[in-house]
């Protein structure tokens, strides 16, 4: 996870806002990152994978 200064870093609008904003910010961009990677995931795999899985199904013997 990257820090809060790393954060600010790359948004500099977050560098006024208190570190309980920017902490839900970035949960709130991780959720996201999460969501997204999860569906691209499912739509790659054909739905041989349950939403949530990591594993790639050429892994699984």
């Amino acid at each position: 996870m990257i820090s809060l200064d790393e954060c600010r870093k790359i948004q500099p609008e977050l560098a006024e806002l208190p570190d309980e904003e920017v902490t839900k910010i970035r949960e709130q961009m991780y959720g996201l990152g999460q969501l997204v990677f999860e569906t691209w995931n499912e739509k790659k795999s054909d739905s041989k994978n349950p939403l949530g899985s990591l594993t790639d199904s050429t892994e699984v013997k």
